[in-house]
């Protein structure tokens, strides 16, 4: 160690108090700044890994009516019945994401809730679907007919409505299909499976006549309103042309002359 370091050393061991640590300070605050930035990662990092749930079940729903907070509670009880712990932490969870909003082309909160449904879609990030008929509608075009596996009409379900205490006319249970990018995928396959799972403990509650007529190629067939009104306006012709042709044969012939 040469003079001046021992010079320096033994001034910093005169100081006392604020001047030795105005002292250390001065030269190592950026150490001390590094150190607390580390621990604050570290720190966060472990508090995430502690606190983040690991749900072995997501599904999604979207209703235009929303389900109430006791009825999404009561409906993720409900799954929960038919699903297993694929990732063996001891319990069974399930996530139930409850977006609602009423079908508008100017509604912005509907066109927000729609870029979800087509994201989650894309993404592959969701195996599992509950829809009213509005929503399953959005689904019931070419763009999204590879999405869809299977669908069912929880309606009927014996006595699913009822436990679950959901208000709309018809919710619909819609499995994903597992995309081919997504094979080999450990944790999306996971869920896949839990998914399916679930799917098939539901549909075997339904009585084979009721799934023989409403199978899911039936349920995502595209609604063709175009074509029923038309088919309305046909029928009104037909019923006035008869009507017309019926004052014409009650005229006599004398009357005619």
């Amino acid at each position: 160690m040469d003079k001046q370091a021992r010079e320096a050393r033994e001034m910093t061991k005169q100081l006392k108090g604020k001047e030795r640590l105005a002292n250390f300070w001065y030269y190592y605050k950026w150490w001390v700044v590094a150190g607390i930035f580390i621990l604050l990662i570290a720190a966060i990092t472990i508090y995430e890994a502690v606190t983040t749930v690991d749900y072995d079940l997501y599904v999604s729903c979207y209703t235009e009516k929303g389900l109430s907070e006791e009825s999404a509670s009561r409906l993720e009880e409900e799954l929960k019945k038919y699903t297993s712990d694929i990732n063996g932490d001891g319990e069974v969870l399930v996530s139930v994401s409850n977006l609602a909003a009423v079908k508008s082309e100017t509604d912005t909160e509907y066109a927000i809730v729609q870029t979800r449904l087509s994201s989650e879609l894309a993404a592959g990030d969701v195996e599992m679907f509950i829809m009213d008929e509005t929503y399953l509608d959005s689904m019931r075009n070419e763009t999204n007919s590879d999405t869809v596996e299977a669908v069912i009409d929880l309606n009927d379900v014996p006595g699913f409505k009822d436990d679950v205490g959901y208000i709309q006319d018809n919710l619909y249970l819609v499995l994903k299909a597992l995309y081919e990018r997504e094979e080999g995928d450990s944790a999306i396959e996971a869920q896949h499976e839990s998914a399916s799972q679930v799917f098939d403990a539901l549909r075997s509650l339904i009585s084979e006549d009721v799934l023989s007529e409403k199978t899911t190629e039936a349920l995502m067939e595209p609604s063709d309103e175009s074509g029923s009104s038309e088919s309305a306006e046909e029928s009104e012709t037909t019923a006035a042309t008869e009507a017309e042709n019926v004052d014409a044969s009650d005229v006599s012939p004398a009357a005619a002359e």
